[in-house]
């Protein structure tokens, strides 16, 4: 199964992740984000299309209850690995189930297709599916509602399985599995339209864009492949492996294909890599990701890391190394067991991908006063929002990045960055809005290690003409990490 075609570099679509960057927004009544009032995410490049799977074998109508009853995994529809079939969820809290038998170690994909097939993704009134695997026992192992917040309302779910058996696997629409459904999924729980395909498919690390990680001796890279439409664009690849112990690290080489690249002017690459969380909420694997980081094999210190993030330090989401590079440089990435015992199903799966960074500053000499501000590219929204987008370096511990903004009828500006979060070596780094007549302080944020710079919406005081955000750090950087988006 591809995913994730886009324009551009290898995956990362609009609003997937701020992504080692800065974005902001104003609003004349609320939140411009879709849901929970956060600030918009911050990546500028084109917009991402989902493709359905390629590999499954068959497809057919089918239900989620087969035998009567009220539907469960005790009466569920058989859906062999290899195939696919077709559900409805028409009523309010409705799920359709479905068994299949699967071995030990098994890699597979369990995804679902309900979105507009026009194309109109992200639409409230189409079905937001939720991927659930059960054992036979009603033991919870697996979920998936969106992987890479921003991609697809449609479910991916990537496992291996702990044992021979059984499974069972439940799809719902996410209003009917969240706890909190009003912040959490698109439009009502009364959907106008209800149909979905569900599939099970088994990975196939031999073909382009599938990976597993090779064991090789002395811990040689495995080289990741790259998977191309007919369109000519890229999709994700797809990255997976097992911890053998606790001390088991798997490295990757790659280098980003020469004709994935463009470039727009004042901008530069950024190569992702999203880590999928763990857990039974997760997964499935019985241990998060720990280090995760890139490495530049050409550097004087080919040891050294360019980026680098925790994983356990991301609970409940998706921990994503963002790294703004030059794309037509070799790389290796690597993943390490967390500092923890060793467990029964230990595994990690991994999407890279990749895209352009937000418009770059230029003048950085310039903009370290309030004077020398730059003036970001405006990009309104349909409600009459209006997004700033940009990108930098805090080059040395004392240097800052002002950017300055129209307020224009807005009464209300957030402010969502990320460095460290993103793999970094920046270190407390603070994102601060100001009034630059009398610099006082609309509101502030500090990033760190388990928190994001986001500030939320916060009301802009009455009578600012215009905001300058004001961005620094507040602490040395990495001294093990060498860059400073």
């Amino acid at each position: 199964m591809h995913r994730a075609i886009i324009s551009g570099l290898l995956g990362v679509g609009l609003a997937a992740s701020f992504a080692g960057a800065c974005g902001g927004g104003g609003g004349t009544g609320g939140s411009a984000a879709a849901t929970g009032g956060s600030a918009p995410s911050a990546s500028s490049t084109t917009g991402v299309s989902s493709t359905a799977p390629s590999t499954a074998a068959s497809s057919s109508s089918g239900g989620g209850g087969a035998g009567g009853g009220t539907p469960s995994c005790a009466n569920a529809t058989p859906l062999p690995v290899g195939s696919s079939l077709q559900g409805n969820l028409a009523m309010p809290g409705a799920a359709g189930y479905y068994t299949f038998q699967g071995s030990k170690g098994e890699g597979l994909v369990i995804y679902t297709a309900a979105q507009n097939p026009a194309g109109a993704s992200f639409d409230p009134t189409w079905i937001d599916t939720v991927v659930t695997l059960f054992d036979m026992s009603g033991q919870q192992i697996a979920e998936n509602n969106d992987w890479i917040q921003g991609f697809s309302q449609d479910s991916a779910l990537d496992t291996l399985l702990p044992a021979d058996g059984t499974y069972c696997v439940r799809v719902e629409d996410c209003w009917t599995w969240a706890q909190n459904p009003s912040s959490t999924c698109l439009g009502t729980a009364d959907k106008a339209h209800t149909t979905y395909t569900v599939g099970i498919n088994q990975l196939d690390p031999m073909a382009l864009g599938t990976v597993e990680d090779a064991e090789a001796a002395g811990n040689a890279p495995t080289p990741l492949t790259f998977a191309k439409a007919s369109s000519g664009k890229y999709y994700l690849t797809e990255i997976y492996g097992t911890f053998d112990s606790a001390t088991d690290v798997d490295a990757f080489s790659f280098t980003v294909p020469a004709d994935a690249v463009t470039l727009p002017p004042g901008t530069r690459g950024e190569i992702e890599f999203y880590v999928a969380p763990a857990g039974t909420s997760g997964d499935g694997s019985t241990t998060p990701a720990g280090n995760v980081y890139l490495t530049d094999p050409s550097a004087a210190d080919p040891t050294q890391r360019v980026a680098e993030l925790y994983g356990p330090n991301y609970t409940g989401e998706t921990p994503t190394l963002a790294v703004q590079a030059d794309v037509t440089k070799p790389y290796v990435f690597w993943v390490e067991h967390p500092s923890t015992a060793a467990s029964t199903n230990d595994f990690y799966f991994v999407l890279q991908g990749g895209g352009t960074s937000n418009p770059l500053e230029t003048n950085d000499a310039a903009n370290d006063t309030v004077a020398g501000a730059e003036m970001p590219m405006d990009q309104p929204d349909k409600s009459g929002g209006h997004h700033y987008y940009i990108a930098g370096d805090i080059s040395t511990d004392t240097d800052v990045d002002d950017w300055e903004v129209p307020v224009g009828t807005a009464t209300q500006i957030a402010v969502s960055c990320g460095a460290q979060r993103n793999g970094s070596g920046l270190r407390g780094f603070k994102a601060e809005a100001l009034d630059p007549a009398t610099m006082s302080s609309v509101t502030m944020i500090v990033e760190n290690a388990t928190s994001d710079a986001d500030t939320g919406y916060q009301p802009i005081p009455s009578g600012v003409q215009s905001i300058v955000v004001s961005l620094s750090t507040t602490m040395p950087h990495d001294p093990n990490v060498t860059s400073s988006y």
